[in-house]
């Protein structure tokens, strides 16, 4: 076969000759100009419509176009100069990719390389940004934590995060995105109770401001409860949650998926045990005598139980939960691996965390330590000899000669002596079937 010809094209715009490439490579970066032009052309034409004054491109636009065409294909090219583009559609295409390589992916170089480069455009894009760059971003920002793990550098990303979207959260349909972003920031990036306290209070805020709509208004509750399985209860102010109860028992008659993460929250403050930090009736009854607060207790508890059950689905496991004797339960296999689920909070982490990484879930869980402290899900290790076989069937066999005389005597002594030939192979044959056994218990049979 001959050698592939090789040749020289130059790219130009408005007469100035931006990359030399060769005719193959100039063929394909024709093409993904001409979709970028036509996509310009869209754009302005939309803005001419809405009334919106446009300025003609410059031939510094077209440069950045090229330079951006030209490191296309690299993750580094998104970052080092998709992310920095002036054209909002560079940037929505290179946060694609960068969630779709954090998705996939969960030690790339790039984290550590130019972790402050990822997190200052990201939160860039979520303050003048379209609806579709924040919800790009906040994925970017959300995968990015997951990866980093628990450490400095996610402990500046939750506190830049946590300064962006209190400025910028809004209640529109993006909020959505934000708010969980921002939970699995905090779960990650959290130092300790005061930081976590910080993100519930703003949520908290957002919640009871009575302007969110219905789908907000449920992310906002998901990702509120979400934070308290990671607190200990011990910690919580009384003075902070007076009325969550009632707040929560209020939005019960709400659309289904606020009644459901309503539910779910209050599930979470039962299983706690911390009814008294989030209802003043509650407190007060705490600071009675001992038999009042065990009567009020028990009345209080069982019209809580009347309101949930008059409102939820009875298949629904969490409101179960309010009832004596009733527990979650189940175990849940992932590559082989299993994850046992006992608690509604075990339920919620993994609910929330399985739904924010989608595709790249099992990806993650079984390769990131802080997932696996998180859902207390442990790995079994791979065998690290050649893999071993049990035989269905495997027996003994010693064959013998001896005169007819002797025969019924020299069978009886091969059977059942001691020291004969079958008895020892035997005994091999059963240490053999030992070691294999102990061998699979310990996991030499992993099956992923």
């Amino acid at each position: 076969m001959g050698q592939k010809k090789m040749v020289e094209r130059r790219i130009s715009m408005k007469g100035v000759d931006l990359i030399k490439v060769d005719e193959e490579e100039a063929a394909n970066l024709r093409k993904d100009r001409k979709k970028m032009v036509e996509r310009r052309t869209s754009a302005r034409a939309d803005k001419k419509y809405r009334g919106i004054p446009v300025k003609d491109v410059d031939l510094k636009e077209y440069e950045e176009e090229a330079a951006y065409l030209r490191g296309r294909k690299t993750l580094n090219g998104y970052v080092d100069t998709g992310l920095f583009s002036r054209r909002e559609d560079v940037r929505e295409e290179a946060l694609s990719e960068i969630v779709k390589a954090f998705t996939h992916s969960t030690k790339p170089k790039i984290v550590e390389t130019k972790f402050a480069t990822i997190m200052l455009r990201c939160l860039n894009s979520l303050k003048k940004g379209s609806a579709k760059e924040i919800c790009l971003a906040t994925k970017a920002i959300g995968l990015l934590a997951v990866i980093l793990g628990p450490g400095d550098s996610a402990s500046e990303l939750f506190e830049e995060s946590l300064s962006t979207c209190s400025q910028m959260l809004s209640f529109q349909a993006e909020s959505v995105n934000v708010l969980e972003c921002l939970a699995i920031v905090t779960l990650v990036g959290a130092e300790d109770f005061s930081d976590i306290e910080r993100s519930m209070k703003f949520i908290w805020k957002y919640i009871s401001s009575n302007e969110a709509s219905t789908p907000v208004l449920a992310a906002a509750i998901s990702a509120w409860s979400l934070l308290l399985t990671s607190v200990d209860e011990r910690q919580l102010d009384h003075k902070c949650w007076q009325g969550v109860i009632s707040y929560f028992l209020n939005l019960l008659h709400d659309g289904e998926s606020v009644r459901a993460f309503c539910v779910e929250a209050l599930g979470v403050i039962f299983e706690k045990g911390c009814v008294e930090k989030f209802s003043a009736e509650a407190y007060k009854a705490s600071l009675d005598d001992k038999d009042d607060e065990f009567s009020y207790f028990e009345e209080w508890k069982y019209e809580i139980v009347e309101q949930v059950s008059a409102v939820c689905d009875p298949n629904w496991k969490v409101s179960k939960l309010f009832k004596e004797g009733h527990t979650l339960k189940k175990s849940i296999f992932i590559c082989g691996n299993s994850l046992k689920l006992s608690t509604l909070a075990q339920f919620k982490k993994f609910n929330f965390i399985k739904q924010f990484l989608g595709d790249g879930f099992e990806t993650h869980v079984m390769e990131n330590e802080f997932l696996h402290k998180v859902l207390c899900f442990k790995v079994k290790e791979a065998p690290n000899g050649p893999e071993l076989y049990v035989p269905e069937n495997e027996k003994v066999t010693v064959r013998f000669f001896s005169p007819d005389i002797r025969k019924d005597k020299c069978k009886e002594k091969f059977e059942r002596s001691p020291n004969s030939l079958m008895s020892k192979a035997r005994t091999q044959l059963m240490k053999k079937h030992r070691i294999l056994a102990q061998d699979r218990k310990m996991g030499d049979f992993l099956a992923c």
